[in-house]
């Protein structure tokens, strides 16, 4: 962006329209011809008056000019203005289609390729694709074409519901025929993409596995991708005899239990004896060729007890050992039997603990606690199991109470200090902390993990799914954590970049995956909750920063009206860590992260109300939510305090309609506000969220009616006036909780009952000045 585009676009976020309008009036007169400049014109009367400007009148007629745009800076503005008029991506990157249709040149054309990237709009990166063999040189057109058979194949892949049928029915013919055109092939990328394509139909299993065949030499070794499609497509044609044949020999330089599952199934089904396959499954002593041979002793139904009190003998105090025995449902009781004549051990009471539900955990933990002060300290002990199923039985729904999650707390803290590298108490701390509306305490624990990179959009949702309602103060480290933004995300904007990278240094294989990766984060739910939460921080904490619901704004124009419609987030969240395979009884501790799309799409609607409020305008995704939610639904997704400011501000912006507030019905709704609760994550949350709606209220200028901006006054000061000994309250509650329990006392480990009133206490210093 040059000097002169800066600072019109400066003057546009100021909303200083009139200065803006005259300056690019004369930027017009400097370069009279330029099509950039009657773009930025009509951009800015937009800007002046979105609900007055005219497409039809304006934009369009430039659009549809008998000359349309066609250089670099008209295209990228037409792309962004079409977006922000409401637009989907497909439309927004029409006019690159125009302008190669009329100035075909390869500038273009990659320009068109690198837009639809980042939009992830996968049917303009195949049109734009295609048309590369066009309009470069003849050299590298078979490298073009490669890039569109692979962008086409991505299509297919990610968003086969939005392709008419003419397209599915002709796009893989002349993605096949186009690739065909190409053999033979030069090199495993090549021929990925030949077989990637080949997928798009149902009948091409046999070609697939004659061009494997033609370019792979028999004993050698074949590219993983390679591999996965010749023992697919081979399993597809029950070719038993070449599963055989060829399975063997990528075992001499694989060691892989799918292909031996395979060879196992290949042997049984052409008859070939137990004995004849043992000679291949006995040419290792690894874990996946013992556990072969206790598969295939299974199918055979011969010499299974040999080969599986072989495989337990082993394996049995090793940490895997569960999970294998579960992949072959086995008799339990034999397996049981087989455990009963082995030497205990740790690992091996964990494995009969997981697979039979045997033993006391108490017990267990009891007769190998001595095992935490002889193991290496960065050592992960086993030990941990017992721990957490003693947690865990306390903190189901049907038992969980302040007491029982105190006395988890405590027992977590006090095997921590003996096992501090173990990852999943840590995060059974992080958990009970933010269940206890003790963020500080929590994060703690979290930095302590040292998540890098891609793993905050897997884990982030256990301390910030409402961050703003639990420590709004820029002095705390979780605050501050919070605010800062995260680096996969921000790595948003190189991603197509190292699309582009993988396209053109001929890394074909690895463009679905990154294409797919790019959609999960661009799309994350954690990602757009991060956005909601800092805007709604924003609002308690009195801060008006320019262009602060720009982030929030461009994403929804790329993510689309459709996707928001149904809810189209990528969920990447794990809940998985936190064992809890029957979420049903866990829903009470888990209630401050355990939120779906639904809620999230009302949090979004809810910060832009705000926005559409200060800009006295409708929007069209608030539009489409107030069609397609009721309270009634809401109910179950919404805790009390965040449906009630829904109430509040669904009807303010029901009066940009009627230009007029039913202000009787607001002041009903402000007496109505719910109690705020009195302990837990519930406290500080209806605590915050009271206060941040109220303060929004009152500074809201299309408020007029003096009674209700006076209630709203009063009910601001009853409400602050409650922070201090609401939580001293919760402090009293939790310290008065019993000192004498035996739990505790038989591990040897300190209740902390007044450390955790003393955080409940600091928690009240950090939040009554807001």
């Amino acid at each position: 962006m040059n000097s002169e585009d800066h600072q019109l676009f400066q003057l546009l976020d100021r909303e200083l329209f009139k200065k803006a309008s005259q300056f690019v009036a004369s930027l017009q007169k400097r370069y009279p011809s330029a099509t950039y400049y009657k773009v930025l014109e009509q951009y800015v009367k937009y800007r002046q008056s979105p609900a007055k400007y005219s497409f039809e009148n304006g934009l369009k007629l430039i659009l549809d000019a008998k000359s349309p745009p066609s250089d670099a800076k008209s295209l990228s503005m037409c792309h962004r203005f079409l977006l922000e008029l409401g637009f989907d991506t497909t439309s927004a990157l029409e006019p690159y289609e125009r302008a190669m249709m009329k100035y075909g040149n390869s500038e273009t054309c990659y320009d068109w390729f690198l837009e639809s990237l980042r939009d992830l709009n996968w049917r303009h990166l195949s049109k734009s694709s295609f048309q590369m063999p066009r309009v470069n040189e003849k050299s590298k057109s078979r490298l073009f074409q490669f890039w569109n058979s692979i962008a086409t194949v991505v299509w297919f892949q990610l968003d086969k519901d939005n392709i008419n049928e003419r397209e599915l029915d002709l796009l893989p013919k002349l993605t096949y025929k186009l690739t065909s055109d190409l053999k033979p092939f030069e090199n495993e990328q090549e021929l990925i993409v030949f077989c990637k394509v080949c997928e798009l139909f149902e009948d091409k299993s046999q070609e697939i596995v004659d061009e494997i065949l033609k370019f792979w030499k028999h004993g050698t070794y074949l590219d993983l991708y390679l591999k996965n499609f010749l023992m697919g497509h081979l399993v597809k044609l029950d070719d038993y005899k070449l599963i055989w044949k060829h399975g063997i020999s990528l075992l001499n330089n694989l060691d892989d239990y799918g292909i031996l599952q395979k060879i196992i199934d290949a042997s049984y089904k052409l008859g070939k004896s137990f004995d004849e396959l043992l000679e291949v499954l006995e040419i290792k002593n690894t874990r996946n060729y013992i556990l072969a041979r206790v598969a295939a002793a299974k199918l055979y139904d011969d010499r299974l007890d040999h080969y599986l009190f072989q495989f337990i003998e082993k394996y049995h105090d090793k940490p895997s050992c569960p999970i294998d025995l579960h992949s072959l449902e086995l008799n339990p009781v034999k397996i049981e039997t087989m455990f009963s004549k082995l030497p205990s051990g740790l690992i091996h009471d964990k494995a009969v603990a997981q697979l039979f539900g045997k033993g006391d955990n108490l017990e267990l933990f009891l007769k190998h606690k001595e095992s935490l002060s002889t193991k290496p300290k960065t050592d992960y002990s086993n030990c941990s199991y017992f721990i957490l199923e003693i947690v865990k039985d306390l903190c189901q729904d049907s038992k969980v109470n302040l007491e029982n999650v105190i006395t988890s707390i405590s027992l977590l803290e006090g095997y921590q200090a003996e096992d501090p590298f173990n990852y999943d108490t840590r995060v059974w701390l992080v958990l009970l902390y933010m269940y206890l509306g003790l963020p500080e305490k929590a994060i703690a624990h979290l930095e302590t993990l040292n998540i890098k990179n891609v793993q905050n959009d897997l884990v982030n949702h256990w301390l910030f799914t409402r961050s703003s309602t639990f420590l709004p103060n820029k002095n705390y480290k979780y605050c501050q954590r919070s605010l800062q933004p995260q680096a996969i995300y921000s790595s948003l904007k190189n991603m197509s970049g190292f699309l582009v990278a993988s396209f053109e240094r001929r890394s074909w294989c690895k463009v679905p995956g990154i294409v797919e990766f790019y959609q999960r984060i661009f799309q994350s739910f954690t990602r757009w909750d991060a956005m909601v939460e800092t805007l709604q921080m924003s609002r308690l904490l009195n801060e008006k920063k320019l262009d602060q619901y720009k982030p929030l704004i461009e994403s929804l124009n790329t993510f689309g009206e459709n996707n928001f419609h149904n809810e189209n987030w990528s969920d990447n969240r794990d809940f998985d860590i936190f064992g809890t395979d029957d979420v049903t009884r866990f829903q009470t501790v888990l209630a401050p992260i355990h939120v779906g799309t639904k809620w999230l799409k009302i949090s979004i609607t809810r910060e832009l109300i705000f926005y559409s409020l200060t800009k006295n305008e409708r929007n069209r995704f608030i539009d489409d939510t107030l069609v397609t939610t009721n309270d009634e639904e809401l109910r179950e997704l919404m805790s009390q305090h965040e449906l009630w400011t829904w109430q509040l501000i669904k009807l303010l912006y029901n009066s940009l309609e009627t230009e007029a507030i039913d202000y009787k019905a607001m002041a009903m709704l402000i007496e109505q506000c719910p109690e705020i609760s009195k302990s837990t994550w519930e406290l500080n949350h209806s605590y915050l969220i009271t206060l941040a709606t109220l303060k929004s209220l009152d500074q809201m200028k299309r408020i007029k009616d003096k009674s209700v901006k006076q209630l709203i006054k009063t009910k601001l000061k009853e409400t602050r006036d409650t922070c201090v000994p609401m939580f001293k309250s919760y402090a009293d509650m939790v310290q008065s909780v019993g000192n004498g329990n035996k739990l505790l006392e038989t591990v040897s480990y300190s209740k902390l009952t007044g450390d955790i009133a003393t955080e409940i206490t600091q928690m009240s210093k950090s939040i009554r000045n807001i």
